[in-house]
């Protein structure tokens, strides 16, 4: 401990003076080792010189002079046996006991940034108080033994377990209220003025989440809802993106990169909230922060975003002509936008194959991310804290493999895009279904082997960024965020019900229980899989064409329809 405590000088004069008897005094300031064997040897021989430094100890501490030590004690009358280990606070005078508290709370203070700097951890005293710390004893090596007073402080709102349930479902139940009209208002104003109002909008209800939560349990759950429009909005847009500025050779890699804001939103914004939610704002910052950060990425969209690829000044003729091979050739412009054929794409097998698929991902996504840490912890007996970290992994995992099966779904030309997307989505959904059933057979006494299949679960389906994620931008082409809409439907319905099912499945939460539950996603995904690999396309789907072009095919049609006629 440093020397240079502003009141510890008048102990360093006086130590200083009797270096020749290497006296060592309480280590409150110093990390050295205080009643040595010479020490006591000295308190025992020449008590009145013990005396006169323990004076200029107290003093030191004190800084003032009618609180140093009585000057009729005397030492040769105390048993100094009782102090060889340390001494006991109870009979030291308050203001000495109120400046030993302030320096322990100096000392622990700045200790927690060494230790934050290190990467060590160290328990965090926030807001302590000398009244909060009852002192007991401190020994010559300054090891203080201490009790304090922690108060629980009550939470400023407090909900039911069926209010929080429903705080939850907000956000889903306001994404599929919104998902239509943003894929329509998508349709008919681009994604760039859509997205960017929507996030708006949930930026403000962000910010308002506090302010609601102080007038009342509905106004925030209205605010909740808001906040699912921006959810809402997530796959139509992508949808849009994809269509609109990749080529077909990168559906691949942008369906990999855009969805993966599944996997990387939790990992991002969990333990910033956690941060947050322990610093001096408190757990009002973790709105206000993440509405800051929502206003700030929404700004950069609309800066940087176009609806066309020939809109945008960061693009040269030589990428348009690429972005744009192979795609339609009369681009409708938004005043000219054509109503959306609901009714064909609801009749296209290819459409449903990618709807049926979703179902299969979506629910066992669900399934994993939310519950496998109560799976780990109840069934594994993994710590909670580790049970956390250990659910975290895969998701991380599944962001890498997504890449990476998207470009090689890019890269391999060797096979038709509706081979590849069937081969990528079977690699994803079996390869998930059978670790799901080996999770199933597994007993809990083979934890680390359980915790290995669930890893490989959630990792191998990243691999669905090659089938009917891309096979929704392949067969929608400028259609694909009505496609994707729906995608979202069925991720905001696996919200909802996902928690239903495994609580339904598991009401004691044993492992026969929990074998259940992984053995129906496993044959979910195994039929969906089928489905998909049945009826599931590549291809651009035959409603994507316009009318602009079916009027151009039937007019080079045209002579050969009049010399059929002649000749029938």
């Amino acid at each position: 401990m440093d020397t240079s405590e502003p009141n510890a000088g008048g102990v360093v004069d006086a130590i200083s003076e009797l270096s020749d008897l290497r006296f060592k005094y309480p280590s409150l300031f110093k990390s050295i080792p205080g009643l040595n064997n010479e020490t006591f040897k000295l308190a025992e021989n020449h008590p009145d010189l013990f005396l006169r430094i323990m004076k200029k100890i107290s003093l030191g501490l004190n800084n003032k002079e009618d609180n140093i030590v009585e000057a009729e004690v005397d030492l040769r009358k105390i048993d100094l046996e009782h102090f060889r280990n340390g001494f006991n606070f109870t009979s030291i005078e308050s203001k000495l006991l109120s400046n030993v508290k302030d320096y322990i709370i100096r000392v622990v203070e700045g200790s927690e940034k060494f230790a934050d700097a290190e990467g060590k951890t160290i328990s965090k005293w926030v807001n302590t108080e000398p009244e909060d710390l009852e002192l007991e004893n401190i020994t010559w090596a300054g090891v203080v033994s201490l009790q304090r007073r922690v108060i629980l402080k009550r939470a400023d709102h407090e909900y039911t377990l069926q209010e929080r349930s429903i705080l939850f479902a907000a956000v889903a139940i306001g994404a599929i209220v919104a998902i239509f009209p943003i894929s329509a208002c998508i349709h008919r104003y681009g994604s760039r003025t859509s997205f960017t109002v929507v996030g708006i909008v949930t930026a403000t209800a962000t910010a308002l989440c506090p302010l609601a939560a102080s007038f009342g349990f509905v106004p925030l759950v209205i605010m909740r809802m808001l906040q699912g429009f921006g959810y809402a909005a997530c796959m139509p847009v992508i949808g849009s993106v994809t269509s609109v500025w990749a080529s077909l050779a990168e559906n691949g890699l942008f369906s990999g990169a855009l969805t993966s804001f599944i996997q990387l939103g939790p990992v991002i914004t969990m333990p910033m909230s956690g941060v947050l939610c322990v610093s001096s704002g408190g757990w009002q910052s973790v709105f206000y922060v993440h509405a800051a950060i929502t206003f700030l990425l929404i700004t950069l969209w609309w800066i940087l975003y176009r609806d066309s690829p020939s809109d945008s000044i960061f693009v040269t003729a030589k990428e348009l002509t690429v972005i744009q091979d192979g795609k339609s050739s009369t681009p409708k412009k938004r005043n000219e936008a054509e109503k959306l054929p609901i009714r064909q794409i609801c009749m296209t097998p290819s459409a449903w194959a990618v709807w049926i698929a979703a179902i299969g991902n979506m629910y066992s996504v669900q399934m994993v991310v939310v519950f496998a840490p109560t799976y780990l912890n109840q069934v594994l007996n993994f710590h909670i804290v580790s049970a956390g970290f250990a659910a975290a992994l895969p998701t991380l995992l599944q962001f890498v493999i997504k890449i990476i099966a998207g470009i090689s779904s890019d890269k391999i030309g060797s096979l038709g895009e509706t081979t590849k997307v069937r081969v990528f989505n079977s690699v994803a959904f079996v390869g998930m279904g059978l670790f799901l059933v080996l999770l199933a057979v597994l007993p809990p006494s083979k934890p680390m082997v359980a915790l290995a299949c669930l890893i490989g679960s959630t990792t191998i389906l990243g691999f669905n960024t090659g089938g009917f994620f891309k096979s929704a931008t392949l067969i929608g082409r400028q259609y694909s965020h009505f496609i994707n809409a729906n995608v979202q439907v069925i991720m905001c319905m696996a919200m909802l019900t996902v928690p239903f099912i495994v609580f339904w499945l598991t009401p004691n939460g044993s492992a026969s229980e929990w074998r259940w539950v992984f053995l129906l996603h496993a044959g979910l995904l195994f039929i969906t899989n089928a489905v998909f690999c049945a009826i599931g396309q590549g291809v651009a789907a035959k409603f994507t064409y316009s009318s602009a072009q079916d009027g151009a095919i039937k007019e080079l049609l045209q002579p050969f329809n009049i010399l059929r006629t002649r000749f029938v």
